[in-house]
């Protein structure tokens, strides 16, 4: 959906779809992993840590992701 939305696609037939997927997929991770590296980062309270943690378990079931 957000491909389309940026256009970089017009329809589910594109040829470009299973590249844009992957693409699409690895941004989320990377999303997810930077949340979950907030653990490390100096002066980082567990309120931090559990609401980046939060975050990534959300982005991860909104996008799908496992």
């Amino acid at each position: 959906e957000l491909a389309k939305t940026a256009g970089l696609m017009q329809s589910e037939l594109d040829c470009k779809t299973d590249e844009i997927e992957k693409f699409g997929e690895a941004i989320v991770r990377e999303c997810v992993r930077l949340a979950h590296s907030v653990a490390t980062q100096p002066g980082s309270s567990d309120d931090m840590v559990y609401g980046a943690d939060q975050a990534a378990g959300l982005i991860c079931r909104h996008f799908d992701v496992r």
